[in-house]
């Protein structure tokens, strides 16, 4: 997928997080292994100053649970079946948990509750939200919460580390001293992107060379 697809599909989900009522600081979940539409829901929730809540691809219900309950969050993308069933469970267990977005085709039990990954893109399609989009560009500075990613908690309860925009600018920063990119580079994901530096080299990558990103 080359990046100006994947920027078009960035807006689409944008739009669809619209049409369902999100809006900027709303605490929105992905539970999912590696994969293209990771990252690109990933974008299209920050670009409705949106804040996203990571999970590790292997986590427990109980895990789900607790960071959900905590973040108040009332939407989550999953990947696998295994996931999707997860999200199920948590759809009836937790006070606040809505909607589950699935990557998978014929994962999603036709209700309002499970939407599939193309239907969700198409939600906003046939709607203007340019002014809306506009205005939260606008708007967004360095200082919005950008992610909440939850510790391991082996040693208690999980903490969510709250990080800014302005944190991972930072990182460019500091790559851009060290490294000298050109197109001839390639990247690969070695580890999960609900990791802080596979995330944070990820939008680096992005940041780096977009016009010539492609995205597997």
């Amino acid at each position: 997928m080359h990046w100006s697809e994947a920027a078009s599909q960035i807006r689409d989900v944008s739009k669809a997080l619209i049409s369902l009522g999100f809006n900027k600081f709303d605490n929105i979940g992905i539970f999912s292994e590696n994969r293209p539409e990771w990252t690109i829901a990933d974008f299209g929730i920050l670009g409705i100053r949106g804040v996203v809540v990571p999970f590790y691809a292997t986590s427990s219900k109980q895990q789900l649970k607790y960071i959900a309950d905590e973040t108040k969050m009332r939407l989550i993308f999953v990947g696998n079946k295994e996931q999707y069933e997860k999200a199920l469970w948590l759809l009836k267990n937790s006070d606040t948990l809505k909607t589950i977005v699935t990557f998978e085709p014929n994962l999603a039990i036709d209700n309002g509750n499970c939407i599939d990954w193309t239907t969700f893109c198409n939600i906003g399609k046939n709607k203007d939200y340019t002014t809306e989009l506009s205005a939260y560009e606008s708007e967004a500075n360095s200082d919005d919460l950008a992610t909440i990613i939850y510790t391991s908690g082996t040693t208690g309860e999980p903490k969510g580390v709250m990080m800014t925009h302005s944190m991972f600018f930072y990182c460019f920063r500091i790559h851009n001293e060290r490294l000298d990119l050109d197109e001839s580079d390639i990247s690969a994901c070695f580890l999960p992107l609900s990791h802080v530096f596979e995330r944070a080299w990820t939008y680096y990558i992005l940041y780096n060379g977009a016009t010539n990103a492609y995205i597997e």
